[in-house]
């Protein structure tokens, strides 16, 4: 099995699996988002697929290269994901596989094209979002499509028309007419679903179905799912990625086989960086401890507007600030919540918890009573007026949906550390 960074027991695992012909048919894999869940099971299901060495996958054969990202195609694998999941593209792999694809193509004009049409896609709504990152050799598209605007093939007659420009596009049409879902995965899909798993695989051995953010799946569907989980075809294989598996009924859970994935350890996450990424290491190092062990966190994130976040979260604690601390609590709230919001999707206080989630973890391993942030007037925060701070973000967090005042309850659990005659550390949260 080609090694993925990070979560290597659950690869040797499965690895195992395949090479004793012991592989449940039904995987559920469970953890959170970005940590490859989706990358491993492509994977899978390439090296089951593989013509030339079926237990590790060559790579290289027409089966194992129509397995592949960013777009995956295969009559014998259908996907299931969210239309508004970011579709991330290395532009390095997307010109090797037009140059592969296209036999004796011209590929001189091929990045400026692309970049032509993303562009045009953007500004006529197909794309709601359009970010490039990476390292300077290393460039990365992550790009949100526009659930209220999808393409179809009359919408794109006004787009340039160039060889370039049309392999993409219709690489796209495809992928979002066959792998993509909206908001929820209804019955009438897992029927189908159910009809196309119970033929003879086509080109390889297996008939396979990844189906993203599972969770998503209504009722109905899942109550449908089950029956092809109880009466599984010989040659089929499903995997479910979830990041909550309790989100699925438990009629579901006990006929899959769980599969539990964690975040990847800083030490894992610098060297993927700065080897198959080739970030430059003083870059890598702070994208590692923040990314929280998600692979497509640290390729997403604008690290340059996070960075400016830091400077002034740390310019709020410097403890420098002669204001009354009524006025200091009023300028943290509205820096928190003014700050440019998170490109992943997140609460608006989820930067500001994982900087001081980051000083409070220093504090700890260094074993001093004080983090490296002060409190107006100048004297270093408590540990434990840390930890406050952090639980009740998390309780802001989870109340959210029945609170919807941010601001209110940033403010009031502000005040209440500050409290209101004795200063800082006087009240509890």
């Amino acid at each position: 099995m080609q090694e993925i960074a990070g979560n290597q027991v659950m690869q040797k695992m499965l690895s195992r699996a395949v090479e004793n012909e012991h592989l449940h048919h039904a995987l559920m894999f469970h953890g959170p988002s970005g940590i490859g869940r989706f990358l491993l099971a492509l994977n899978l299901v390439r090296i089951l697929n593989c013509r030339e060495n079926p237990l590790k996958g060559c790579g290289e054969c027409h089966s194992c290269r129509r397995i592949q990202m960013p777009f995956p195609f295969h009559p014998d694998l259908r996907i299931f994901r969210d239309i508004e999941a970011p579709v991330v593209i290395s532009r390095n792999i997307l010109l090797e596989r037009y140059q592969r694809e296209i036999a004796g193509a011209k590929c001189s004009g091929f990045l400026d094209h692309y970049q032509e049409l993303l562009e045009t896609l953007k500004s006529n709504g197909h794309i709601k979002e359009h970010h490039l990152r990476g390292s300077q050799t290393v460039h990365m598209d992550v790009i949100y499509l526009n659930p209220s605007k999808p393409l179809t093939p009359k919408s794109t007659e006004s787009i340039p028309d160039n060889p370039e420009s049309s392999w993409f596009l219709k690489k796209l049409l495809t992928y979002q007419e066959n792998s993509c879902f909206q908001k929820s995965i209804k019955i009438k899909a897992i029927r189908n679903l159910q009809k196309e798993l119970n033929f003879h695989p086509f080109e390889g051995k297996y008939k396979a179905a990844i189906i993203d953010d599972a969770d998503k799946m209504l009722i109905p569907a899942q109550n449908s799912l089950l029956k092809t989980l109880e009466e599984p075809s010989g040659k089929a294989l499903i995997i479910l990625i979830v990041t909550n598996p309790s989100s699925l009924l438990a009629t579901i859970r006990s006929r899959c086989q769980l599969v539990p994935f964690f975040p990847l350890k800083v030490s894992e996450m610098q060297e993927l960086l700065t080897g198959q990424f080739e970030f430059d290491p003083q870059d890598a190092a702070p994208m590692s401890r923040w990314s929280e062990g998600r692979v497509s966190k640290a390729l997403q994130t604008d690290w340059d507007a996070f960075q400016a976040k830091e400077e002034n979260y740390s310019t709020l604690f410097d403890g420098r600030t002669e204001e009354s601390q009524n006025t200091w609590v009023i300028r943290v709230v509205d820096t928190i919540l003014n700050q440019n919001p998170s490109e992943y999707g997140e609460s608006p206080v989820s930067d500001f918890y994982r900087w001081l989630h980051y000083n409070l973890k220093a504090a700890v391993a260094r074993g001093d009573d004080h983090m490296d942030v002060c409190l107006p007037g100048g004297s270093p925060m408590p540990v434990f007026h840390g930890v406050q701070i952090l639980e009740g973000l998390t309780r802001i967090n989870n109340i959210k949906v029945f609170h919807p005042d941010l601001r209110l309850q940033l403010e009031s659990l502000f005040f209440n550390l500050a409290g209101t005659d004795k200063g800082f550390g006087t009240r509890s949260l």
